[in-house]
């Protein structure tokens, strides 16, 4: 049977209606649907809840990338959650590096209402730490002080203590051939806190190690970058008729780019290493005999102190002027326990 040209045109336009009602339906559900979703999302943020601070802190380093700066800022950031505290790394968020004086000047001028400082031994950074107490926002001077500033409290290390620990090392591994000491210093020291460190290393081994004839040598280094700092290492290495017996670094990245240095040159067991602070990477280095001892503070513990004593001062007026936290000698022996903490 054929079918007729005017009923061809009459199927075709019925068909042609019902795709466009399909997608009608279509296109109306899926908008229903896409507004209920709106209509979902907008109600689950109206009821999100946003945490309330009571305090803005700034918290100021050095070197951001350090692990023992990271591990201070994360004890201060968690005690800061516990006290309503908003402690921002200030200088973190930015493509832009700025120096330490630099992001003092930004927390200054934005009011925060206290800061955790690395400071220095600069007539700048006194200034500037009496600036921002004048304009009523105290400051907490954490592992570097500046002296004579008006500074509300200092957390750290007893420097002199700090080289006790150290000339003790020395005496442990030290024997009848020892000759050479070299004492790493870095720039960020001021020049009392070397000082000190050497005093307690010289009278420790004058008073528990004068059965041994020891030079000390200390060397500065510049720790602008990473690259400068392991370039000096390695010169020291290099130089194999002044190899010293023991190196002593008084920093993680000192302590971290010799261990390095002696594995490339094949000095393990002829060049002994006495280091500071403690990482995966340091224990490690302790439990293959790359290092023989490191010296550690409690980083968190002092990230706490220095909120904690931020909080004291502003609540009360009052807080302790000099707040000297423990070192302590990691050596093969009590490595693993150390290393647990070092993993967290």
């Amino acid at each position: 049977m054929k079918v007729r040209t005017g009923e061809k045109e009459n199927t075709a336009t019925l068909v042609k209606a019902v795709l466009f009602l399909a997608a009608l339906v279509s296109l109306t559900i899926a908008s229903l649907l896409y507004f209920k979703m709106r209509a979902v999302v907008a109600g689950d943020m109206e009821k999100q809840e946003y945490t309330h601070y009571i305090r803005h802190y700034a918290f100021i380093a050095d070197n951001m990338e350090n692990n023992f700066w990271e591990e201070v800022y994360q004890g201060a950031k968690e005690r800061g959650e516990e006290t309503n505290v908003y402690l921002e790394w200030f200088g973190s968020s930015v493509a832009v590096k700025y120096s330490k004086k630099e992001r003092l000047q930004s927390a200054i001028a934005a009011k925060v209402d206290g800061i955790v400082l690395e400071a220095d031994g600069s007539m700048e950074m006194l200034e500037l730490i009496d600036e921002a107490v004048e304009n009523q926002i105290p400051v907490v001077t954490v592992m570097a002080d500046s002296y004579g500033s008006k500074r509300q409290s200092f957390i750290g290390i007893a420097s002199y203590n700090l080289g006790m620990e150290y000339g003790r090392q020395i005496i442990r591994i030290s024997t009848k051939e020892t000759k050479k000491v070299l004492i790493i210093m870095n720039d960020d020291l001021d020049d009392n806190s070397k000082n000190m460190i050497l005093s307690g290393i010289n009278e420790t081994i004058l008073n528990e190690g004068n059965h041994l004839t020891l030079d000390i040598e200390p060397m500065n280094v510049s720790n602008d970058s990473t690259f400068g700092l392991e370039e000096t290492i390695r010169d020291i290495f290099m130089d194999t008729d002044n190899q010293p017996d023991i190196i002593v670094c008084v920093d993680a990245q000192g302590t971290i780019s010799a261990c390095q240095a002696v594995v490339d040159y094949n000095l393990v067991g002829k060049v002994d290493i006495i280091g500071y602070h403690i990482t995966e990477a340091i224990g490690s280095a302790i439990q293959r005999n790359v290092l023989s001892s490191t010296i550690v503070v409690n980083s968190r513990q002092m990230g706490i102190n220095s909120v904690d004593s931020l909080n004291e001062y502003i609540e009360t007026g009052y807080v302790n002027d000099y707040i000297v936290m423990d070192v302590d000698a990691v050596t093969a022996g009590n490595v693993r326990e150390y290393m647990k903490d070092a993993a967290k």
